[in-house]
């Protein structure tokens, strides 16, 4: 009996070894293989616990994508993965710098390519405002302050003011206060449809369009020098002339959006599936 216990305590005592598996390419580890090829890089206890070197090297690699300076985490228990080699430290610290810089600089690249554009842009809309002669006195006359700041201000804007989805809030208003007016119900018949049970609006466009509010934004202030000069010739100031042409083209522009979601929204609350004819043969 207490050769049977000794014996049951020694098997409990016994460990049991687990084979290390690779998170990453799940492979088994093998009899008489090398012990550096396996790493526990983390705190995990259980799951991502070990892993092939050449695996952890290569996921690190590519989170990075060529960062080599972005901290890297492990997915599960979020420990910082640490990479150690025999480059010499002063080698390390002027890769970093040469990192840090080159980052740096393209981002003011781009600020800077931006911020031409901008101000191109803004000089551009100046002179078709007022026309070229006029325009360029306009420009000459600027202070660096408006040169620098102003042009820029008006690119910046005109985008924000296409960026601004205010169709959507004024077809919802018109249909809810539409209904309720007297007057307004003969002036806007399209507007009289109201929701049927609980079914909530929904937005006509269902993503953002960014490229194509983009070159709305690009192209007013050429459409508005246009309807200017079509609908407003006997305007003397062309200053004047263009505000007319853009505020316009602006009413004529939200018109037709304003209808295209009241039709959709007329479309969606009055759908319904049609019963399909069937012909009886006796």
């Amino acid at each position: 009996m207490s050769s049977s216990s000794s014996s049951s305590s020694k098997f409990s005592q016994r460990s049991i070894s687990v084979p290390k598996t690779c998170w990453i390419c799940l492979d088994i580890e093998e009899e008489n293989e090398d012990p550096n090829l396996w790493v526990s890089p983390c705190k995990c206890k259980v799951g991502n616990i070990w892993v092939h070197q050449p695996c952890i090297l290569v996921w690190i690699s590519v989170k990075q994508d060529g960062d080599f300076c972005k901290v890297v985490r492990c997915p599960e228990c979020r420990c910082r993965y640490h990479i150690c080699s025999d480059c010499p430290a002063y080698l390390q610290f002027f890769r970093r710098i040469y990192h840090n810089i080159s980052s740096f600089s393209s981002y003011v690249f781009y600020a800077g390519y931006a911020y031409s554009f901008l101000w191109s842009f803004g000089a551009i809309s100046v002179l078709q405002v007022y026309g070229r002669t006029e325009g360029v006195n306009v420009l000459k006359n600027m202070r660096l302050v408006g040169i620098f700041g102003g042009l820029p201000f008006i690119s910046v804007l005109i985008g924000a003011s296409h960026l601004i989805n205010w169709e959507e809030p004024v077809s919802k208003f018109l249909r809810t206060y539409v209904p309720e007016t007297r007057v307004l119900k003969d002036w806007m018949p399209l507007f009289k449809v109201r929701p049927k049970g609980e079914q909530e609006d929904q937005p006509l466009e269902k993503k953002f369009n960014l490229p194509l509010r983009l070159s709305s934004a690009l192209v007013f202030p050429t459409v508005s020098v246009a309807f200017g000069n079509v609908f407003f010739k006997s305007v003397p100031r062309s200053l004047k002339r263009v505000v007319l042409g853009g505020l316009l083209y602006l009413f004529i522009k939200s018109s037709l959006k304003l209808i295209l979601i009241q039709g959709e929204f007329i479309d969606r609350n009055s759908r319904k599936a049609q019963h399909r004819r069937r012909v009886i043969q006796l």
